[in-house]
């Protein structure tokens, strides 16, 4: 186990890292998965948007890390060394690699319709379905490999909940169906998420989030999220307002369009809900060890 360290610490900069970490790689295997298996013309707009936002997602993570650090080096350090039995070295080359491939995806993309001109003939000549493939793979690592950090810490409330991985990878999904959905009506491809089915594979996610919510209040300490602050952020942020009233929109409109203004609150309240998740394990990992007078430098113990 990664023993304990106790300080202080900017809890948002992690928070904010571990929900775009999620989002960027819950998009790239979105558009991963739609560029293997479905119609690369039909869904051309999905497959580069979700991809764009995986690369814009994925840079900003290192420096959320670095600002969190405030010593850049010893970011860069644990990129100088590989150990395969550390998950923290795992993680750190996990999200080095996944970046690598979400960022050469978009660049891919862009030469192909010509807006990136240098070195675009090398560019469009890559493997792109392979190497989509390959960063899919560790793009699933990145969006559950921080709940599996902390599960293997000495801290209470992480360490009885062993599941935290599984219920990151799966938030990290249901975000991204939403972010891209948002994005992609955004940019006014409104009826994306009806032709491909956005709904029913949100409510299955959501579904599967409702068991491992309860699951992790269940857990020994985990009642914790059920008093103090938490009653705001966890209970009526995360249950009410990002699971609950989601899946309820999302039934009533299961077999007909939603409207475009209730779809673009939906996937709000999804990402509010995505994000405090985050944000009420971290701060519950702090309670249990006896509140914020001692809580622990996350990225210390992150980075070494």
């Amino acid at each position: 186990m990664v023993p304990l360290q106790v300080s202080t610490w900017p809890w948002y900069y992690v928070a904010i890292y571990f929900f775009f970490g999620g989002i960027a790689a819950g998009a790239y295997l979105l558009a991963g998965m739609t560029a293997v298996f479905g119609d690369e013309q039909k869904d051309k707009a999905l497959i580069r948007w979700s991809t764009y936002l995986a690369a814009i997602l994925v840079l900003i993570c290192p420096i959320l890390l670095i600002l969190d650090l405030g010593q850049e080096l010893r970011f860069w350090r644990m990129l100088t060394q590989f150990k395969l039995l550390s998950p923290v070295s795992l993680g750190s080359w996990g999200l080095l690699l996944f970046g690598f491939f979400a960022v050469l995806s978009s660049l891919i993309f862009m030469a192909e319709d010509g807006i990136l001109k240098i070195g675009a003939g090398f560019l469009t000549k890559l493997p792109h379905r392979l190497l989509m493939r390959i960063g899919a793979f560790f793009g699933i690592f990145v969006a559950g490999y921080t709940g599996v950090l902390l599960s293997s810490t000495v801290i209470p409330f992480w360490n009885n909940n062993q599941l935290l991985g599984l219920t990151f990878l799966v938030s990290g999904l249901s975000t991204a169906l939403a972010g891209v959905t948002l994005l992609l009506m955004w940019r006014g491809y409104h009826k994306v998420a009806d032709d491909h089915n956005f709904h029913s594979l949100e409510l299955i996610l959501l579904g599967f989030e409702v068991l491992l919510v309860i699951w992790m209040v269940f857990q020994e300490g985990g009642n914790i999220l059920l008093t103090g602050q938490f009653i705001i952020t966890f209970v009526v942020a995360v249950a009410v307002l990002g699971v609950l009233i989601p899946m309820i929109v999302l039934l009533m409109y299961r077999e007909k369009a939603m409207p475009s203004g209730m779809l673009a609150l939906t996937s709000l309240l999804i990402l509010i809900g995505g994000f405090f998740l985050r944000y009420s394990v971290l701060e519950a990992g702090k309670a249990s060890v006896g509140g914020a007078e001692h809580a622990m430098m996350l990225l210390r113990m992150l980075f070494g």
